[in-house]
This record gives C-alpha cells, structure tokens and sequence, in this order.
C-alpha cells in the first residue's frame, strides 16, 4: 500500500469511527439510555485515555485531545 493509499485509508477508518460513536451516543442519549452527565463523563473518559497514550510526534494526540473537548463546550 502506497503511504498516499495509507494516509486515505487511515483517515477513513477515523472519520466511520467518529461517525458511528456520534450516532451511538446520540441514539443512546434520544432513548433515555444516557444522561447528560454520562455523555459528558464519555467524553471525559475518552480525554483522560488521549492522555495516558502520552503525546506523539505527528500531533496526532493533541488534535484528538482538542476535536473531544469541542463535544465538552456548553451547547447553546
């Protein structure tokens, strides 16, 4: 695989995965399954694992660590 082919499918995986935990939490939340505060503590969660993989060379952890916190900014 070309490293152009990798690139493209890596963000590809990345993009069905946000996608489908979007759709997850969204369907969870419509249902009554979970909270605000359990989405909120999801996200949360999700920071602190960011965190505990440590920083990498590429950025890749800090822009991650920032797509998940704009989910954590009051809605309004």
């Amino acid at each position: 695989m070309s490293k152009d082919a990798a690139i493209t499918h890596t963000s590809a995986v990345g993009i069905t995965t946000a996608a489908l935990v979007a759709s997850l939490v969204s369907t969870l939340r419509r249902k009554g399954v979970l909270t605000e505060r359990d989405e909120i503590e999801l996200y949360e969660f999700a920071l602190l694992l960011i965190e505990q993989q440590g920083d990498d060379a590429f950025g890749v952890s800090k822009m991650a660590r920032e797509l998940i916190e704009q989910h954590l900014k009051p809605k309004g």
